[in-house]
Order: C-alpha cells, then structure tokens, then sequence
C-alpha cells in the first residue's frame, strides 16, 4: 500500500509538470497562471522551457516505473528529475511554488526507500549465489539410510515424514514473529526469510523488525564458505553492526546446526 502511494504521488507531481508545457506552447488557456517568472523568455527559450517542464515529467514517472520494476538505481533518476523540477520551479516561482512541498517529500522518501531496495536486491545476490552453488543431487531417504543413526534422530525422521522421499537441496523458511535486542529489551514484532543450502552448507536469513511505527531494522545473517556475517541496518540506511571473524564463524555454523531440524534429512 505504501509503495502504491510512493507511485502515485510521484506520477501525480509529473503529470502537474505538463501545466508547465502546456503553457509555454500555448496548448492551453491557463487562466490561472500569472506569467510572472524570475526570468523573462524569449519566444525560443519559452519554447525550450517547456520542453524542459515536458522531459521533467517524464523523468518522474520514468522513476516510478523503475521503482515499481525494483531497478536498484531508480533513485538516482528520481534525483534528476527532482533537481531539474526544483530550478523550474524557482523560475516560475509565482505559479510553481507549492511543487517544493512535494519534491521536499519525495527527496525524503527516497531517503529511506533508496537503502531499504539496496538491502533487499544485495540479499536477493547472495540467495542466487546460495541457489546456484547447491548441488542438484537427489538422494532417496529410505529406511537404510537412516539405519545408523541414533533411535531418537529416527524417529525425529520418521515424524517428519521425510522417509521414503528425496531429499531436498534448498530449503526456505518462512519466520513471524516478536524478537528483541537484549534480555530486558522491548519486544519488536518482525517478518523474516530463510534459505539454506545442504549441500554445501550454507544459509542467507533477511529480516525486518518493527521498532516503531515506520522505523524499521534491517537484519542479514549468512554463513557461507565456512564464514559468517552478521550485519544491522536500522532504518536501512545505517549500520549498526557489520561483524565477522572467528567467532561469528562459529556462531554461523551453530544456528546451522541447529536449524537443521527444520530439515531433517540433511
């Protein structure tokens, strides 16, 4: 919903750019507009001016687009616009001037919706290194298999019904619920997406906690290669912890080990 909100105003503010273009080439009455401006055109350059106004418009709803087709850079296209919107919007100040509340808010939100695709398309990289390093061999869990292991794992085995079916070389899992930052801390509700790789071991877990109302933290912890990475981003945009070295190594490996009972034939 917020996202469609984000769309909406910025094609709504580049659609208001064509008033400007449709005035300097006499395309409409605007019998609201003063034509007053902080510079006085010549035929040529009213003409260019709203070329200027149209080319805007376009680099706004440009951004929108790739907003919506989650185009990492898509930010940088809505700066563009943003500045080439604010030098119009001086010129023609008289007319224009309520167009700074919106390109203030937009420039905001980019603030914050720019780092949070940042976070997102850089674990979107890591899944698709865990995905294409997997190994794509099926294995049968049969009763053989797990002959030799200890009766309180086979029975884990069988209660998870994955006796008699292949195993499977990526899992995801899916996580909600409520965490917090230290013993006595406040609870933060939170979403989260897990991958593992079996083979190699290997995992990517994304999450995001709810602070408070529109401050987030961004959570990424991966163990890959036999290394891990713990990294917090709150509100997307500052980091407030980027570790690894031996112990976060040990520490991966650890939740690895543990999580495998989501996944018992691993």
């Amino acid at each position: 919903m917020v996202r469609l909100i984000f769309v909406s105003v910025i094609v709504l503010h580049g659609m208001l750019h064509l008033i400007g273009f449709a005035k300097e080439w006499s395309l409409s009455s605007h019998d609201g507009l003063s034509r007053k401006n902080l510079i006085d055109f010549s035929w040529r350059r009213s003409k260019a001016a709203g070329m200027f106004w149209l080319f805007t418009g376009i680099l706004f709803t440009a951004s929108a687009v790739f907003y919506l087709t989650r185009w990492e850079s898509y930010w940088l296209v809505a700066a563009i616009a943003i500045l080439m919107s604010q030098t119009l919007i001086i010129i023609y100040w008289q007319d224009a001037r309520y167009g700074t509340i919106i390109n203030v808010a937009i420039l905001i939100a980019l603030v914050f919706t720019a780092p949070a695709m940042a976070f997102e398309k850089m674990a979107e990289r890591e899944i698709a290194s865990l995905k294409r390093h997997a190994t794509p061999d099926r294995v049968m869990i049969t009763e053989n298999t797990i002959a030799n292991l200890p009766l309180s794992v086979r029975r884990w085995m069988h209660r998870s019904n994955v006796v008699g079916k292949e195993n499977a070389n990526i899992v995801c899992v899916v996580q909600k619920g409520s965490m917090r930052t230290r013993p006595d801390g406040k609870w933060m509700p939170f979403q989260a997406r897990e991958y593992f790789s079996i083979n190699p071991p290997s995992f990517v877990w994304t999450a995001k906690a709810n602070a408070a109302p529109l401050i987030p933290i961004a959570g990424r912890d991966k163990y890959e290669d036999g290394k891990g990475n713990m990294l917090i981003k709150p509100l997307f945009l500052f980091t407030a912890a980027d570790r690894s070295g031996d112990e976060i190594d040990e520490s991966t490996l650890l939740r690895y080990m543990a999580e495998i009972a989501w996944f018992p034939h691993a």
